[in-house]
């Protein structure tokens, strides 16, 4: 029994990495032990590789070295399905149709053959860090949730190619991103484009043209996001710019709340998607900002404070805020003294929501301030860390401070940051609420 047990055992690790391979087409052997359920350890190492071996005797699975990646003497080599492999996964395994739908003539066949599954030379380094990005993000998520919150949040990731989302109203395909994440709990769709530096300015907004075109096509297309992720590139310049052309050209689909673009690195764009889904198990989030500023502003001493839902002052002020969190109003008792008004906004890094929203804010904010009121926008970053690959997009009034929960104390505000363009970073400022 205990045989039989392990043979079975065998067998369905073996149909794991051939489902694996078919879906994702070129995997290293990390990449591999990550998809199939396993953290990337020694032994699960070791076991993968001896699968893989027999896999590669039976003729159902290549390997060849990725080019460009890996130092010379630690080469790193991806897995590929065989003409064989691709029948026996099919046939055995059961592997549904992949065709595109009823408009679209450009696969009529039930499965894809071997050498459609190929990935070029040329592409294939492209392949394998966006693959890696997905593992990275599996890896985290598990660590934090486990491997059955992936199921229950019913995420499934998708080649485009394999899967229609994209078709305009004649049928035809407008743009496909490097790989699709579907988030089924919430009708949400991701789209991943791995940024490897290479595309020029021309290129990227005409990616960004074809994005608005479905849009426009689409109007009941459900939520949509699109994780611009940078794999080399640090220039500021560049991710300004990408974020410009995604403001200019989708910016009325993200303000309607139909789509939100994050530009950034791998970790940032990572950290994101985990935060998104994080709100979806557990959507309550402490807020500890009013919470200290409460503490730094003692009505007991220095006059009364108001704090309102974003709704509750747009009554107040008798005018159409900016969408903000909330809003604060610190009334002095002193004469002659004027009133604050604190805007809270919760910062995301790399969103293109966040950007416009600080922008407007700050903007309504610098209008408002008068003989009666100096109004500040506080954005809300979770770290410290994440405040200092917040690049603005746009330059901001001297009213925008940032303020991370990291460093608030139980006595409140002491200090907060400011962008300064000339140095283009983060500098801190002592705050004081009372004067």
């Amino acid at each position: 029994m205990a045989e039989l047990e392990k043979r079975k055992a065998t067998e369905d690790l073996d149909n794991d990495i051939l489902v694996a391979l078919y879906d994702h087409r070129h995997l290293t052997l990390p990449q591999i032990c990550v998809y199939c359920g396993y953290d990337v350890e020694n032994r699960y190492r070791l076991r993968f590789n001896r699968r893989l071996q027999i896999l590669i005797a039976r003729n159902l699975v290549r390997r060849r070295r990725l080019p460009q990646i890996g130092m010379v003497g630690n080469p790193i080599y991806v897995y590929y399905l065989t003409e064989n492999g691709v029948g026996y996964a099919v046939a055995i395994l059961g592997i549904p149709y992949n065709r595109y739908g009823a408009n679209n003539k450009i696969i009529e066949k039930n499965h894809f053959e071997a050498k459609e599954l190929m990935v070029s030379d040329r592409l294939l380094p492209h392949h394998y860090h966006t693959q890696n990005w997905i593992v990275e993000f599996i890896r985290q998520f598990r660590s934090v949730y486990g491997n059955g919150m992936l199921t229950q949040l019913g995420l499934s990731f998708k080649e485009p190619k394999r899967m229609p989302h994209y078709v305009n109203q004649i049928g035809h395909v407008t743009h496909r991103p490097d790989w699709i994440i579907s988030v089924g709990h919430s009708n949400l769709t991701i789209n991943l484009e791995m940024d490897m530096g290479t595309e020029n300015t021309r290129k990227i907004t005409s990616k960004f043209q074809n994005y608005a075109e479905w849009f426009r096509d689409n109007p009941q297309s459900g939520k949509h996001v699109i994780l611009f992720t940078s794999h080399t590139e640090k220039n500021i310049t560049r991710r300004r710019n990408i974020k410009r052309l995604a403001i200019e050209y989708l910016g009325e689909f993200i303000r309607d709340d139909r789509l939100e673009v994050i530009e950034g690195d791998a970790s940032l764009t990572i950290d994101w998607l985990i935060s998104y889904l994080e709100n979806l198990i557990d959507p309550e989030r402490r807020d500890i900002f009013s919470e200290a500023l409460q503490i730094s502003y003692d009505p007991n001493q220095t006059g009364l404070i108001g704090q309102y839902t974003y709704l509750e002052a747009c009554e107040k002020l008798g005018r159409q805020i900016p969408t903000c969190d909330k809003v604060h109003f610190l009334f002095k008792e002193q004469p002659n003294s004027k009133h604050k008004v604190i805007f809270q906004l919760h910062a995301e890094p790399g969103s293109c929501l966040s950007e416009i929203q600080r922008y407007d804010l700050s903007i309504f904010a610098n209008s408002m301030s008068n003989a009666d009121y100096e109004c500040y926008v506080y954005l809300v970053h979770d770290s410290h860390e994440k405040r200092m690959v917040d690049v603005p997009t746009f330059h901001a009034f001297n009213n925008v401070l940032s303020i991370d929960l990291h460093t608030m104390s139980q006595k409140g505000f002491r200090y907060a940051w400011v962008w300064s363009e000339s140095k283009r970073t983060w500098k801190r400022v002592e705050v004081n609420l009372i004067e």
